[in-house]
């Protein structure tokens, strides 16, 4: 069993042609919780990568109606 079968995965692992064009992505979550950023290099064995990545933490905007 795969340690990733233990959680709900938002984007599949893809192969990506990293070395051809820069990769940028956005993931923007609804729920409070943990969230794993998981990086992997494993396809290209000899080749390393660098891999940067902003995060960011947002309090939620809540309207409550009496503005």
């Amino acid at each position: 069993m795969s340690c990733l079968s233990l959680f709900q995965v938002l984007i599949p692992l893809t192969r990506c042609q990293s070395h051809k064009e820069t990769m940028t992505g956005e993931l923007i979550v609804r729920n409070t919780g943990e969230y794993t950023l998981i990086f992997d290099n494993s396809f290209s064995r000899f080749i390393s990568k660098k891999v940067l990545y902003r995060l960011s933490v947002e309090q939620p905007v809540v309207y409550d109606g009496t503005h």
